[in-house]
């Protein structure tokens, strides 16, 4: 049991360096650290004069008077101290004092993966690494977790502020066991809920499997710069994030599948294990790089940390501010009421783990092809739009969200050859040989395009005598607008386009066949065989049905929003105006929801509702921007900015998929 003294007074509550230059427990606070505020308040410290600095975290409150966490902080972290990985922040010491419960780590120089992705990225703008980088992160974190799981050790709070990069990329896993989540806490204070899995927010108490849902939520945004969810699992409803395609489409939608799965709501319906998660990473990225030697990658690899070996098994390593680990002979592992005491205990509970290296080498050898993996999709990334030699084509064809199978005879081309028709990446580009002249070409890709043509107007106005009255066919899964003989000016080709309409933006696919050699109708069905092989992949169709009076409404409310939100916006970046600023913003944002609830929706009203649930959501950032702001609160500010980002890009992406319906909406 945790010591306290018996007579001691109540303290007042602290605020964030209230305390420095105060003595705790023998420790003497230099400075407050820069950190976001959550279950502790970090401090520079130093004990005594023949020690090095260290980073003292004084534990909220409301924690130390948490017996049930005061339990398990007592009884987790001699066992973490035990643990000699050389991706683990040391625990140095750990006890109780007259302000609360404490946690010594040691003191480092280094950027957080917090503080990287927010360097990779711009003014009210996420961040993302490359995915070999963010992957090499991931799996030295996974290695971190296994070996804390072998312990009987979960972490409970990973996030991305608990991740230290070092020059190399090499990783430091912090802060295990230093969380308490409930639904009530305040997600500004409380980064941690943005990472926490759902059962922790039941008062559940933390597994493995939490820990595989806060694995995957950071690697989420390592690889996309946003949350999964956006305000953490208490927005979690049920459903799977949004595609990964929705924030870059450099990201194989194959990877939607195990990341829905280990961000399930259900704790049993994710993967058991970390390694599990990584295991099914590697097996999405080597199917979706096409290559199935990567396993061979793993052997004769000898395992290194960050471009440093592991340390020999008993060897206890400590990290010193200038971020070099050195072996010690023994550190302080818990301290009641001041009294020191050395930890051979602690490291003899850990006797039994030396058997645990057997079953890691799934781990290793997981992470090794899930590197290989990524250095095999880096190189298709790469080269996605590099100009190259037309290759023989393969039986199935790809462009983003776009799949189609053709003919082994089809062969690539350069370029889609119709006037004012711009892919929003490199498109799939065929051509067909004929003896006779060239036979039909096709293109597929992705184009920006509304209703109620969804056929861009570059293309509209190429085009002798306009655009005709279209069919409606079904085509990749859902309604598609067939436009038939229609003639480019200039051309000597007749063309047929199909516009699919999706969640995700609009498919389209050219079939351009010539007017003179082999007869067009048997070239052009040709053509039409390959067009109905037609998939899409990581988004789904959507009606073509346009509503005149709804768009009416939801362009007055965005012109009167966009109004008040350029105004107020300009004022957020003047000194001393952003507390009302921001509040001008939330009422604005609304009034804007109410406005949208008092109108009928259209025809897709899931649509309608995803819209109003973005308007709620950056209602409640920018009111939390204003707070943070009113008490001068910098973390909190900048932790409520990127939650006010995700919400506006949460309803930029609620009206693009309106706009497949035929709206105008921005």
């Amino acid at each position: 049991m945790i010591v306290r003294r018996k007579n001691a007074e109540a303290q007042p509550p602290t605020g964030d360096g209230q305390l420095t230059g105060s003595t705790i427990a023998g420790y003497r606070l230099r400075r407050s650290l820069d950190r976001p505020r959550g279950a502790y308040i970090a401090y520079e410290a130093t004990k005594g004069s023949r020690h090095g600095r260290v980073v003292f975290k004084l534990i909220d409150e409301r924690l130390s008077q948490d017996e049930r966490f005061s339990s398990r902080l007592q009884a987790d972290q001699p066992r973490l101290a035990a643990i000699t990985h050389p991706g683990l922040v040391e625990v140095l010491d750990a006890g109780s004092s007259e302000r609360g419960l404490y946690v010594v780590t040691a003191l480092a120089r280094r950027p957080t993966l917090a503080e990287t992705l927010d360097a990779e990225g711009r003014e009210f703008e996420y961040g993302a690494l490359k995915l070999p980088r963010a992957l090499r992160v991931l799996g030295q974190v996974a290695d971190v977790l296994e070996v804390a799981h072998a312990m009987n050790l979960v972490h409970g709070c990973l996030q991305t502020h608990s991740i230290g990069l070092g020059s190399r990329d090499e990783t430091f896993v912090d802060d295990f066991g230093l969380s308490r989540l409930q639904a009530g806490d305040d997600p500004y204070v409380g980064p941690a809920l943005l990472y926490g899995a759902p059962e922790q927010f039941a008062g559940e108490p933390a597994t493995p499997r939490s820990d595989v849902y806060g694995l995957a939520a950071v690697a989420y945004e390592c690889l996309t710069g946003a949350l999964p969810y956006w305000h953490g699992a208490l927005s979690h409803d049920g459903k799977p994030p949004l595609p990964m395609a929705r924030h870059s489409r450099e990201l194989p939608p194959e990877l939607d599948e195990p990341f829905a799965r280990a961000l399930s709501e259900e704790p049993d319906q994710r993967q058991a294990k970390v390694s599990e998660l990584m295991r099914d990473l590697a097996a999405t990225l080597v199917l979706w790089s096409g290559d199935s030697s990567s396993e061979s990658y793993t052997a004769g690899r000898t395992r290194r940390q960050g471009g440093r070996r592991a340390p020999a098994p008993g060897k206890r390593v400590r990290e010193t501010r200038d971020g070099v680990r050195r072996n010690v002979a023994d550190v302080t592992v818990w301290n009641d009421g001041g009294a020191a005491s050395a930890a051979p205990a602690a490291r003899a509970d850990a006797g039994g783990r030396s058997g645990s290296g057997s079953k890691r080498l799934g781990l290793i050898a997981a992470t090794a092809v899930l590197l290989a993996a990524a250095a095999i999709a880096g190189v298709v990334i790469a080269n996605r739009h590099r100009a190259e030699a037309p290759p023989d084509l393969p039986k199935t064809v790809r462009s983003g969200l776009i799949e189609l199978t053709a003919p082994a005879e089809w062969k690539r081309t350069g370029d889609s050859e119709i006037a004012g028709l711009s892919f929003s990446q490199k498109p799939i580009a065929l051509v067909a040989p004929d003896p006779e002249s060239r036979g039909p070409t096709l293109a597929a890709g992705s184009v920006v395009a509304a209703g109620p043509s969804f056929v861009p107007l570059p293309v509209i106005a190429s085009l002798a005598g306009g655009l005709p009255r279209p069919d409606l066919v079904t085509l990749g899964g859902g309604r598609a607008l067939r436009y038939s003989g229609l003639r480019p000016r200039g051309s000597a080709r007749l063309l047929t386009l199909y516009s699919v309409p999706t969640s995700d933006g609009v498919a389209m696919v050219s079939c351009s066949v010539p007017m003179t050699g082999a007869p067009a109708a048997r070239q052009l069905a040709r053509c039409e065989q390959v067009a109905a092989t037609l998939e899409i992949r990581g988004a789904r169709p959507v009606e073509v049905i346009f509503s005149a009076q709804y768009g009416e409404v939801l362009t007055d409310i965005l012109t009167r929003l966009n109004a008040v939100r350029a105004r107020e916006r300009a004022n957020l970046r003047r000194r001393g105006r952003q507390p009302e600023a921001a509040r001008s913003l939330a009422l604005a944002y609304a009034e804007a929801g109410r406005a949208l609830a008092a109108t009928d929706p259209p025809s897709d009203a899931e649509m309608h509702t995803a819209i109003r649930r973005a308007f709620r959501r950056t209602r409640q950032a920018y009111a939390g921007l204003s707070a943070a702001a009113q008490r001068n609160d910098r973390l909190a500010y900048r932790r409520a900015r990127q939650a006010v980002n995700d919400g506006e890009r949460d309803i930029q992406a609620s009206l693009q998929a309106l706009n497949t319906l035929g709206y105008a909406a921005r």
